[in-house]
This record gives C-alpha cells, sequence and structure tokens, in this order.
C-alpha cells in the first residue's frame, strides 16, 4: 500500500506534525502502525545559512502486510520518501512518451515498477539512466522473475534516453549544471475497455527486486533502502528534503 502527505520536523529534527491523505479511511491496523512510528522519528537537522530550522515536505510510504499465517500479517512502513515534486523546482516534463510495454511480458500477464534514477542537463536531455529497482507484481520462478525485471528495466532505459525536460529558468535549482532525478514507471495490464487506475489506499502484490547500484549516482543522492515509496510515473529530484535517522518499527 502507498500512501501520501506530508511531514513537518522541528530545527532539532523532531516530528512537529505530519498528515497522511484520507487517514480516515486507512484500515485501523495501518492507522495504528502510523500512530506508532511516525510521531517518535528522528530526523537530520536542516541546515539553512549555518542554523538548523523547522522544514516541511512531502511524505510517501509504503506499507508492507506479510502473512504470519492463513489469517495474521505482520505490518511494516518498508520504506519512505520525503521530498517534493520536481516541479516545485522549477524542473518539469516536456516530452516522456512511454516506453514501449514488452510483448513477452503482456504475453505472460507480468505487471511491475521499474525505478529509474535519470541525469538531466543543461540542454534538458537525459545523459545518463539507469534502472535502480525493478518490482514485480507477479510472481513466478526465479530465473523467470530476473527476465522479466531485465525486461521491464530495458524498455524503461530505452524510453527514457529520448525523454526531454523544461529545466528551472530562476530560483537556486537554476545555477545547477544538471540534475539528478528519480522517475518511477508502472507496467499495469487491464482488460480490454477496462483500464482503471488503482485507488489510493488499496493493496496490491509486492515483490521487491534487488537494489542495482549505479557508478555515476553521487553521494548525496543516494538513500538508505529503497526509494519504491515514491508514487508511480511522477518526477522527482533525487536527494530527498529531509533524512530520517531512526528506524520504522512493526
Amino acid at each position: 500500500m502507498l500512501l501520501a502527505g506530508s511531514i513537518t520536523v522541528s530545527p532539532q529534527g523532531a516530528v512537529q506534525s505530519y498528515t497522511v491523505d484520507k487517514l480516515a479511511t486507512l484500515p485501523a491496523p495501518v492507522q495504528q502502525l502510523l500512530t506508532q512510528n511516525v510521531p517518535h522519528w528522528r530526523f537530520e537537522p536542516v541546515i539553512d545559512h549555518g542554523h538548523a530550522v523547522a522544514a516541511k515536505a512531502a511524505m510517501h510510504l509504503r506499507i508492507v502486510a506479510t502473512p504470519t499465517d492463513k489469517d495474521h500479517f505482520a505490518l511494516r512502513i518498508a520504506s519512505q520518501w520525503f521530498g517534493n515534486a520536481a516541479n516545485t523546482y522549477g524542473l518539469t516534463i516536456k516530452n516522456q512518451t512511454l516506453p514501449h510495454y514488452p510483448g513477452r511480458e503482456i504475453k505472460e500477464r507480468v505487471s511491475g515498477t521499474v525505478y529509474l534514477v535519470a541525469r538531466i542537463n543543461r540542454q534538458g536531455k537525459v545523459d545518463q539512466v539507469a534502472a535502480e529497482q525493478v518490482n514485480l507484481r507477479v510472481r513466478g520462478p526465479e530465473m523467470l522473475m530476473r527476465m522479466w525485471r531485465k525486461d521491464l528495466a530495458d524498455a524503461s532505459v530505452r524510453a527514457a534516453s529520448h525523454w526531454t525536460y523544461n529545466v528551472p529558468a530562476s530560483g537556486a535549482a537554476a545555477t545547477q549544471q544538471a540534475w539528478i532525478v528519480r522517475i518511477p514507471v508502472s507496467y499495469t495490464l487491464h482488460e480490454m475497455g477496462k483500464a482503471k487506475a488503482r485507488s489510493y489506499g488499496t493493496w496490491t502484490a509486492y515483490l521487491p527486486g534487488p537494489r542495482e547500484k549505479i557508478s555515476w549516482l553521487k553521494p548525496e543522492a543516494s538513500v538508505p533502502g529503497s526509494a519504491d515509496a515514491l508514487p508511480d510515473n511522477g518526477l522527482y529530484l533525487a536527494d530527498q528534503s529531509l533524512h530520517l535517522i531512526t528506524t520504522p518499527k512493526s
């Protein structure tokens, strides 16, 4: 389950307040998990002109329910992301043509999400791109799953190498020589005439793939764990604006 909201932290890195979209509609155990965790998180203090300041950021969470027996599940916050979409900083999509859905995966009814990392240059073109992780929503033999992940990753990288963007014309981000972004690319199959987006706060199958090391990714753009809490098909600066230093509990 993917959730969205916002969080505000104090100059000392404590949680001052937070919101979760449509909280009242979520299952009670999920609400309890959030209550037990989020208020107690600690973040690295945000420094502005040499002083620690209060800071607010968009918050994205992935909740995972793992079966413990035929009637029970263990809940955990599997990943989290704190940062605003790239358009907040003036980086917007110019041309982002969807990748071609690989034929083998259509035939075998495979769906999933590819988490890309890309480097956008001053001309708004992608000069580096790689698949950092591929999550599937269909289980199969490990050899097949590796092949499915590779097919989806290759299709995403091929498409992304031709994408173009409008770069920031003003503000602090406008002085950069390049922008590192994360782009989740979702592959979803529907019955003909029955296309329907997944509703917010609903459960879906979660089969996370291994996280690949990207040689050209700068250290400040790396994140602990996984970036797979990001919503599908968005555009996000790779570096989070808040950095969590405590570990969520189950």
